[in-house]
Order: structure tokens, then sequence, then C-alpha cells
């Protein structure tokens, strides 16, 4: 009996070296109320029914099942003793007592890497991005270290689609990103795809690993290479005359002409975020309404006013007005000019009236004294 009695109590101590050897060490401040995960155990140090409880517990597939409870006086008598809770966590029971936070108690958690270990990845993209080929895309995600030890993600892409990935963290690019323990960090990802990916819709999944691998999955279609982006302005009036002190409207039509004269409206792409130049004369002021649209679609065509008023001091001669649009991805080659002709004020309209009104009241003078006779 007392050679089982050695044989399994070194057994033991082996055992308890290796797994020792392969563990972690992280010291915890517990307040009196509080919860800690611990990977899928539960610290607890409470009150339940009257009574001082430190209690450990797992999550067991769907059940939950009290590992070690230690209660009351006990919890501060076996100060430096060494919960051995199952072959990869123990707990030693530290000091206890009181600070500005409240009453507390110092627990030595030694458990393995992955116990210890955990995070979270989380990605502001939307469930479903649309590239097209020869285009690319930037995927913002954060990984949070949610666990007790500083980790360093390896990052990686999983997919079946065509695409180039790479990452970058702080303007640099990386293949891994370090995060303290408690702290995130943002990666964003880059996905090029080349000009003869293969169409179709594919799971795309961000992948940090270190031990846990966390992961991000969402959907990208990939769309055919947009082979057309062009526009064009229509003004109505490229020449007008006008006097000083004059207001004139001059309508603009800005077209997407991608894709015009095809049947098949995948010729052209969407113009996005297009904007109307206006370059007009010192001093001469104009408005315009409205400054742009916000997308125009293949072959659409929208319509903008320009008001444009002449200065009371413009001297007389030509005048020119450049008009030219732009666009996130396409533009305007070269501007329109409108030439606008300043006409000289003359005083021979109001001589002539004047003239006019002498001439008709000669006229009255001579009829009614003749008339008389």
């Amino acid at each position: 009996m007392r050679r089982k009695m050695l044989v399994f109590s070194v057994f033991f101590l082996l055992f308890s070296g290796l797994v020792l050897g392969q563990s972690y060490s992280h010291d915890e401040k517990m307040y009196f109320g509080e919860q800690e995960e611990i990977g899928d155990y539960i610290v607890e140090y409470s009150s339940q029914n009257g009574d001082d409880v430190l209690e450990i517990g797992r999550w067991m597939d769907t059940s939950f099942r009290i590992m070690d409870q230690v209660e009351n006086d006990d919890i501060y008598e076996r100060e430096g003793e060494t919960l051995n809770i199952s072959e990869n966590l123990s707990i030693r029971i530290g000091s206890s007592g009181w600070d500005r936070d409240g009453r507390f108690l110092n627990l030595d958690i030694m458990a393995d890497k992955e116990i210890l270990s955990s995070g979270e990845i989380d990605s502001s993209a939307p469930s479903k991005i649309i590239v097209s080929q020869d285009d690319s895309a930037d995927i913002p995600f954060t990984i949070e270290n949610t666990g007790f030890l500083n980790q360093t993600y390896n990052l990686s892409v999983d997919t079946n689609a065509s695409v180039e990935a790479s990452f970058s963290f702080q303007d640099f690019n990386v293949t891994e990103v370090y995060v303290e323990a408690g702290e995130e960090e943002s990666v964003t990802a880059n996905l090029e795809v080349p000009e003869n990916a293969e169409l179709g819709t594919y799971k795309v999944r961000l992948i940090a690993q270190n031990g846990e691998k966390l992961s991000e999955e969402f959907q990208m279609e990939i769309r055919g290479a947009e082979v057309e982006r062009e526009m064009s302005l229509n003004i109505r009036e490229n020449y007008m005359a006008s006097n000083p002190d004059e207001t004139k409207e001059i309508p603009i039509t800005v077209r997407n002409s991608a894709g015009f004269g095809y049947r098949d409206d995948s010729t052209g792409a969407a113009l996005e975020n297009v904007e109307i130049e206006v370059t007009a004369p010192d001093s001469w002021e104009y408005d315009l309404n409205p400054e742009g649209f916000s997308e125009l679609d293949t072959r659409e065509r929208q319509r903008s006013m320009l008001t444009l008023d002449v200065p009371a001091e413009a001297s007389p001669g030509d005048y020119f007005v450049e008009i030219s649009a732009s666009s996130d991805k396409a533009s305007i080659e070269s501007p329109s000019e409108i030439r606008i002709n300043v006409r000289e004020e003359s005083g021979m309209s109001s001589v002539g009236l004047v003239l006019m009104a002498l001439s008709l009241a000669a006229l009255i003078f001579v009829y009614r004294k003749f008339s008389r006779r």
C-alpha cells in the first residue's frame, strides 16, 4: 500500500511539474461582488446567502458546473494555498484587504496560454461589398485583446476569390499586429481584385490568430470591369450680349455619356460626386444651383442654372466665362467657354425720344392753328 502511494505521489509531482511548466501566471485583484471570465471558467468573489464565497465554475457544453468553492473564513485563512481546479488551471489564494474601491482578494491565476488568451475582431464594413475587376476595396477592422496576456496576432485572409490581400497598421504594411491585454488596435485589410478575376459572390474571412483564431466574415461580389467613364457638358448659348448691371441666366446640362450609343448599360459606369466648376471674370458675381450632383447613372443628364451678374462698371468689350465639370473618376477634358459682349450704353435713345416728342408737339400745334381757319 505504501509503495502504491509513493508511486502515485511521484506521478502526481511529475504531472504537476509538466503542467506548471506549460502554464502562464496572472495576478488578479478581485473586488467583492465581481466576476471574472477566464476562458470557459468563471471566478466569482461575492456574497451568497449572507456568506462570503470564492467560487470557480466552468461551462461544459450547455451546463454550468461548480469546480471549487471556498466560504467565509476559509477564504482568508487559506492564504497561500493553491486550488487545483483542473489539469490546466490552478488558482493560488493571496492576501485580502480594503482600499478606496472596496474589499478585495488577490489571486494568482496559473493556466495554459489558451485559457488566459481571448480576443474579439470586429469590422465596420457592410456584410456584403461590391468590387469590380481591376479594382480594390479597403476593409477596416479592430482587434480587441480581452484576455490577460499581451498578444501578437498573425493576420491573414481566407477566401476562394482570386484576390491579393495586404494589411496596413499606422501607415505601415504589416503581417502581424501587437495588442496589449485589455487594449484594441485598428487595422485595414486591402483586397486587390485582378483584371481577370472570376465574377461571382465569395465568402471572405479576416483572420487574426495567436493560439486562438479570431475571424470576421463578409461577402464580396466581384463584377465586371467598368470599361467606360465619360461625361459631357451642354450649354445652350455660347455667345450673348449684355448691358452693364444686367443679370443673365445660363442653363448648364451635365450628362453621363459613358456607353452612349450602346444598347447595354453595362458598357458604362455611374459617375459619383459630380461637381460643376465656373471661372468668371474678376469682380463678376455668380450663383450656381445646384453646384453638382451626388451621382449620375449611365446616360443620365441633370441641369444646373448659372445666374451671372454683369457689374454696372463693366467696360464695353468681350468677356469670357469658363465652365467645366469633374467627378471621382472622370472629368471634362476641355472646359466650355461662353463669350459675353458688354455693349456701350448710348445716349442716342433718349435724344431720339426727345426729338420725337418735340415733333409730335409741333404737329399738334400746326394742326390746331390751321384747323381754326
